[in-house]
């Protein structure tokens, strides 16, 4: 299980990195984190491109960290 202090971590730097986005850009790209028990998945997030695409935002993984108790450790996946 992800110690609560590392998930909220993550959480918090997504947060400032869309905060951190300029003004303009906010609209066109966000960044979330998806968590799991032991990993978490950063997420680039994009509006709809096309309409037959639907409304939803398009959520590209970029980066995977797992979380190894026994030895308090993460490792970076992809």
């Amino acid at each position: 299980m992800l110690p609560e202090l590392h998930r909220q971590r993550i959480l918090r730097w997504a947060h400032l990195r869309n905060k951190a986005l300029p003004e303009r850009a906010r609209d066109q790209i966000r960044y979330e984190v998806d968590l799991t028990a032991v990993s978490a998945t950063i997420l680039d997030c994009r509006p709809p491109w096309r309409p037959d695409f639907g409304p939803d935002w398009t959520r590209f993984p970029v980066a995977r960290l797992r979380y190894t108790k026994t030895q308090n450790k993460w490792s970076l996946y992809w």
